[in-house]
């Protein structure tokens, strides 16, 4: 994103020598959309979901910014946007269908609620999901306490959240014979509206 708002600036520093004019600064809007995902290791004989997984939301955040460029102080609004899921080990032999939901809590950092679902997903083949991002559909409760984190977070807080699974149905049962082994991802897509400072060529 820096990167372009610079060869942005170049090219309009470059209009200069084409007449008479100046440059000015102009505070514009960037829209930045990232991701963060929890990561989950399924490995039982029975329809109980993985160890639940604790992320330090705020840290994430503020690594995305630092890759980009910026900083909390940037910032002007942040809002969760999609969701999706993606198998990324599995081999066995059993073509798992899954239902069920992930789960989130805020720990701490600038509030506390929760668990309350955030992502639903219904029939998934965990083969089929192998190494494919699949949007699956977001759940109000888990979208309103995840806006409220990031809240916290351009508030100055450091909101750490631990996200869980409920399995629904699994077809066909696991056993302790036949293990439901697999890896999996859970992406949550941030909106994130920064200002930043440009200069624009402005003709006279």
């Amino acid at each position: 994103m820096r990167q372009a708002l610079t060869i942005f600036g170049m090219l309009l520093l470059a209009m200069t020598t084409m007449g008479d004019g100046c440059l000015e600064e102009k505070v514009i809007d960037i829209v930045l959309n990232s991701e963060t995902c929890a990561e989950f290791e399924e490995n039982h004989g029975s329809d109980s979901g993985a160890d639940p997984v604790t992320v330090d939301y705020g840290e994430e955040i503020a690594e995305i910014l630092l890759e980009n460029g910026y900083t909390r102080d940037d910032i002007t609004t942040a809002s969760i946007k999609s969701a999706a899921i993606e198998v990324t080990q599995f081999n066995q032999p059993t073509a798992w269908q899954v239902s069920g939901q992930v789960n989130v809590e805020w720990l701490s950092g600038g509030g506390s609620g929760g668990p309350v679902p955030i992502v639903n997903f219904s029939s998934e083949s965990v083969p089929g999901l192998l190494h494919n991002k699949k949007p699956v559909d977001l759940n109000a409760a888990g979208v309103d306490l995840m806006n409220d984190a990031l809240q916290a977070f351009l508030d100055g807080a450091n909101p750490v959240l631990r996200f869980t699974i409920t399995f629904g149905d699994i077809s066909p049962d696991p056993t302790e014979q036949d293990r439901m082994i697999f890896s999996w991802k859970a992406y949550l897509l941030m909106n994130i509206v920064l200002s930043d400072t440009i200069e624009v060529f402005d003709l006279i």
